[in-house]
């Protein structure tokens, strides 16, 4: 063993300079992977009138951080006309009431059989299991007629959100991706911190929970 270690010395900078390089090389890989869980971006004109007889239900689902997420999702689905709406991770008593407040004015009807608000899940996980089975639940009476959802929630949160939606659901869903801009710009710093912070668990949710 000593033997071989003294044949490796001269090379440990080698060795340990091409394991960084690795290192790096598949960094980069994980975070252009990072990037395209975002890159399918809805677009209103994709949206059919629900008269056509190609139109297929669409959904927008909310995962609560911010009450610029909820405003985001709620206009989305008055815009749109679409279909369902469900925010996920309505906890606390202050963002029950903002949804209360963006949703005044909608007819009971439409609140009963189009908007659902999940006050249970308490982290990015849970928004996408429970989203997951409440979709499973909108479409069980429609037969193979395809559902598509909009995600809608802050643009660095989108590539994990969207991954572990699409995981909950076993990639069986046309999930689209809206960002909703923060309230103010984010500086540079700030942006670079949410930026890693979001990597790392992404990286740690995709490879190790």
């Amino acid at each position: 063993m000593n033997r071989l270690l003294r044949l490796v010395a001269p090379f440990r900078l080698y060795l340990i300079g091409g394991v960084c390089l690795l290192l790096g090389f598949a960094l980069v890989i994980e975070f252009r992977s990072y990037r395209m869980e975002s890159a399918a971006t809805f677009s209103p004109s994709e949206i059919s009138s629900p008269s056509d007889a190609t139109h297929s239900p669409w959904y927008v689902v909310v995962f609560v951080g911010g009450e610029h997420r909820i405003q985001q999702g709620v206009e989305l689905f008055h815009r749109v006309e679409a279909d369902k709406l469900f925010i996920s991770g309505v906890q606390n008593a202050a963002a029950q009431e903002y949804v209360l407040q963006l949703l005044d004015g909608v007819t009971d009807e439409t609140r009963q059989c189009c908007i659902t608000i999940d006050a249970n899940s308490t982290n990015t996980v849970e928004n996408a299991e429970k989203t997951a089975a409440w979709l499973e639940n909108q479409i069980s009476g429609q037969g193979a007629k395809p559902a598509r959802v909009v995600l809608v929630t802050s643009p660095h949160h989108l590539p994990r959100a969207h991954m572990l939606l699409a995981r909950a659901t076993k990639h069986q869903y046309d999930i689209r991706n809206w960002p909703a801009p923060y309230p103010g710009e984010l500086n540079v710093l700030d942006g670079v911190i949410s930026t890693g912070n979001e990597f790392g668990k992404y990286l740690l949710q995709k490879y190790v929970l």
